[in-house]
């Protein structure tokens, strides 16, 4: 007997629910280990016979959900294909799993260089003085400025860090496989079968948080098509409560937490500094700087946007810097509705911030400066000369680049220019 079970779906989530019954809990803390090292091995015919005797698993859900607990548990089986089969024998007792593999043993052992080199690149911006909030910041920060919300087919912890784009799946895999296995700090996944949904579960001081880099990576409509939004970071769904998860997005709900860990009771984080920021937050001298939108000059129309610092130890924020400019998007009395040459109505601010060499970087619709904090000097590196109705809408350094995206409104695709730093 033969059958296909689809064990990872790929959308907003993908994966058959794990509800456990009490004897796959303890059982699959001996046939997730062993299923994982079959598969290192580079196996195509798993004989579970022993597991299924003892416990006496049939051609049921309990396999597929041990499996699905091995994967999610295990973000470096990339290279191992969604879909599995499990061959049962005539009394209906699961013999042996049949696993295929999307790379040859040459090619994962070159796709594992490139996962680990583009890990180590990422981890080359964590300094010393970071503690582990300041670390599950900055990785938070990294993956969603570096990757864009994917396709179905996308759902692996490579696709996220080395292609750079995946759903939620991915998103949730690359976090749990940095956090847990380069910083070791204790990750893993939370998965919601009814709202198709994945995120993570971060323990920190001895307390668990919840962290949904996916919901946090902003992105618009059009045409059909989903559009990253290039610098801009959301900070909404960074280290929350149970309580504040469920009350966060009708997307969290009815989790389950992979592995079975105790409550994020903790609301310490609830209301941080950083809830409603919408900009990379850079790390600098063991200070946090940010950019917020503060305001409208009503004079000029102008967005007010202002960067501050902040600090650790008191807990104060403190205005650095302000700059005025002016997003546009073209809609039609107001509506969802996009026209080619309709009314532009002013939006918030596009302005994103990032570091390199010490200084800041950050833009407005219209041109990019640089920020010293240590003499609070500002100078224009870069203004955007490609016609009135192009405007930059963030940026990202990238090793010794700034990055820049520009477009005619917010819900077009980008284009893109590189800035050589000096």
């Amino acid at each position: 007997m033969k059958k296909l079970i689809p064990i990872l779906l790929s959308a907003v989530m993908m994966l058959t629910c794990l509800t456990f019954t009490a004897s796959a809990d303890v059982a699959s803390d001996e046939l997730a280990p062993y299923i994982k090292n079959k598969l290192e091995s580079g196996e195509t015919d798993i004989d579970i016979s022993d597991f299924t005797g003892r416990y006496g698993w049939g051609v049921d859900e309990t396999v597929n959900e041990i499996i699905a607990s091995a994967f999610f548990e295990n973000p470096d089986l990339f290279y191992v294909d969604n879909k599995f089969n499990y061959i049962a024998d005539i009394d209906g007792k699961v013999r042996s799993i049949e696993f295929a593999y999307t790379m040859t043993a040459s090619q994962r052992e070159a796709a594992q260089k490139k996962l680990d080199s583009a890990i180590q690149k990422m981890l080359s911006g964590i300094t010393s003085d970071m503690n582990d909030v300041d670390k599950a910041l900055y990785v938070h920060d990294y993956l969603v400025l570096n990757c864009k919300y994917g396709t179905m087919s996308q759902h692996t912890s490579y696709d996220c860090i080395v292609n750079k784009k995946s759903v939620c799946q991915g998103y949730s895999l690359a976090y749990e496989y940095i956090m847990r296995d380069y910083l070791g700090i204790d990750c893993t996944v939370v998965f919601s079968r009814s709202q198709n949904h994945m995120w993570n579960y971060l323990k920190i001081g001895g307390k668990w948080y919840h962290v949904d880099l996916t919901l946090d990576d902003p992105g618009a409509a059009y045409n059909g098509s989903t559009y990253d939004l290039w610098g801009l970071v959301l900070h909404k769904n960074f280290l929350m409560s149970d309580s504040q998860c469920r009350s966060s997005s009708e997307l969290h709900s009815g989790w389950i937490v992979s592995g079975g860990y105790g409550a994020a009771s903790d609301t310490s984080y609830d209301n941080a500094f950083w809830k409603n920021i919408r900009a990379h937050i850079c790390f600098l001298g063991g200070k946090y700087y940010y950019a917020a939108d503060t305001g409208k000059d009503e004079s000029s129309g102008q967005r007010i946007i202002t960067v501050y610092s902040y600090n650790k130890s008191t807990g104060k924020a403190k205005a650095l810097l302000r700059t005025k400019s002016k997003w546009f998007s073209r809609r039609v009395n107001g509506s969802t509705a996009v026209a080619a040459y309709g009314t532009k109505v002013y939006t918030t601010g596009y302005l994103s911030l990032d570091t390199y060499g010490g200084k800041l970087y950050f833009n407005t619709n219209k041109s990019v400066y640089s920020y010293d904090p240590s003499t609070g000097k500002t100078k224009r590196i870069y203004t955007l000369n490609k016609g009135e109705d192009k405007q930059i809408f963030g940026l990202v350094t990238v090793g010794d680049y700034v990055r820049l995206a520009y477009k005619e409104d917010v819900t077009y695709p980008e284009k893109y220019i590189s800035l050589k730093m000096k």
